[in-house]
């Protein structure tokens, strides 16, 4: 009897011992949103520097596959914009991703996730010299963030295959 009741409470601490190492879901770091137009200057104030330059289709394709779900291509844009790389602020979720541009040498960011995702909220935009234009685009919602009062870089923004040519 005595060793029965030893044998459970070694069986009961072992599944305890497992249970806290490996039974729970781990707590994922806090998220918060944040309003389009805050990022954009905080972007802007830091020195508008990309994560990581993309300038290869693939490369470029195979993280909006990843990060959203659907593999995004940039067309080539006029003279006088340019894009110059990627970026992960946050936003609507940990994986909104920037795209950030340079149009006319004026900082440009289009922020790009899913329309899940959506929060209008964080897209409204009282300041003067400041626009945003919200465009969906096949289950993804991009927002163009911008001192230009017309959109400049969200037209050139198309659905590719994973290689990052674009579809028929």
């Amino acid at each position: 009897r005595r060793r029965l009741f030893w044998a459970v409470a070694a069986v009961l601490a072992w599944m305890a011992v497992f249970w806290h190492f490996f039974g729970r879901k781990a707590d994922a770091p806090y998220f918060e949103q944040r309003s389009l137009a805050l990022l954009y200057h905080e972007s802007v104030d830091s020195g508008f520097e990309p994560y990581y330059d993309c300038h290869e289709p693939e490369r470029f394709a195979s993280t909006f596959q990843q990060r959203q779900g659907r593999p995004l291509r940039l067309a080539e844009m006029p003279d006088g914009t340019r894009m110059l790389g990627l970026s992960y602020p946050g936003g609507f979720t940990r994986n909104t991703t920037a795209i950030l541009c340079e149009v006319d040498q004026q900082p440009v960011i289009v922020f790009v996730d899913r329309l899940t995702d959506d929060n209008r909220r964080l897209s409204s935009c009282k300041e003067a010299g400041l626009h945003i234009f919200r465009q969906e685009l096949n289950g993804l919602v991009l927002y163009e963030v911008s001192p230009w009062p017309n959109r400049r870089v969200l037209d050139f923004l198309q659905l590719a295959d994973v290689q990052g040519r674009p579809l028929p």
